[in-house]
């Protein structure tokens, strides 16, 4: 099922979020360093793609693009745009706009992790980005949108 608009209506919204933090323990006791998906960006820059832009991690349900990846200090920046078109990117913008949702979430592969001795928390110093999700509940609670 597709959603019509009106014809002087965007077809896309645009956002801007952090899809990782980096140096902040989630609530599966995984840290993200710094540098982390050094690696995989250059592999997304090389084949001229950028992950996937998906719903609540659901492969099956992509809800728009993401247009550009900045990774700086605090973390993996992304700045994407939800398709009209497709119902669930509707009604993802419309909750984002509504400040109903803001969270964002990775899917990725860790490709080099260390235990932090003091804490017990997996530190991931390498992973392959897979995929960023709008979703209900971050596991990192500071991956959010912050401008749409």
């Amino acid at each position: 099922m597709t959603h019509t608009t009106k014809a002087n209506t965007p077809a896309t919204f645009a956002f801007a979020g952090y899809a990782s933090v980096y140096a902040a323990a989630d609530q599966q006791n995984d840290v993200v360093m710094p540098g982390a998906f050094t690696a995989s960006l250059r592999d997304w820059q090389a084949r001229k793609r950028l992950p996937s832009l998906l719903w609540q991690h659901d492969a099956t349900q992509p809800i728009g693009r993401i247009q550009r990846i900045v990774d700086n200090d605090k973390g993996l920046l992304i700045e994407g745009v939800l398709f009209f078109a497709l119902k669930q990117g509707f009604e993802a913008s419309t909750l984002v706009k509504e400040k109903a949702l803001d969270g964002l979430s990775i899917g990725f592969q860790v490709a080099k992790a260390t235990k932090d001795p003091r804490t017990g928390n997996r530190l991931i110093h390498e992973a392959m980005l897979w995929e960023v999700s709008l979703v209900t509940f971050p596991a990192n609670l500071n991956t959010r949108i912050v401008r749409f």
